[in-house]
Formats: structure tokens, sequence, C-alpha cells
């Protein structure tokens, strides 16, 4: 009984995998087999996970909107002056 749910994991993950990948511009089969291998749960969580740029201490450009360290005075990439940093409330 129990295999029958790893066999179905396995399949549905690995769809899942083929058909991110293959959105991704990234070759199917590997994305078959990775999804197979590590579940459609992780699939998901990779999905959804996104990047976490503040945890990074990033924030966005307010005029190009690509991330910049927070202690920045000019952007990197439109090179431009940002706007002083707001502290944080207590």
């Amino acid at each position: 009984m129990g295999i029958e749910y790893v066999f179905f994991w396995a399949i549905v993950g690995g769809v899942m995998g083929a058909v991110i990948n293959t959105k991704k511009g990234y070759s199917e089969l590997v994305g078959f087999l990775g999804g197979a291998l590590l579940g459609p749960v992780l699939v998901w969580l990779f999905l959804l996970g996104g990047d976490n740029k503040k945890g990074l201490g990033l924030k966005k450009c307010p005029y190009c909107a690509e991330w910049v360290k927070k202690q920045a005075t000019v952007c990197k990439f439109c090179q431009r002056e940002l706007p002083p940093a707001v502290p944080a409330k207590a």
C-alpha cells in the first residue's frame, strides 16, 4: 500500500517539475527527474519561495526598481541619487 503513494507522488512531482522547467526554458527531462526525486512539496516550496531581498539588506530603487543595498546613496543601475533611508519605528 505504501509503495503506490511513493510512485504517485513521484509521477506528480515529475510532471510538475517538467512543466516548471519547460516554462523557465530548461530541459523538461531534468525537470521531471528533479521533480520525481524532490517531490511535489519541495517543487511548490521552490516556486512559492521567491527571493527574499529585504532579508538580505536590500531595497528597491524607486526609479528603476532594481535591488540595491540599503546603505546606498546612488543606484548602481540608473545612477540616480536615492532618497535617504527612513528609520524604522520602534
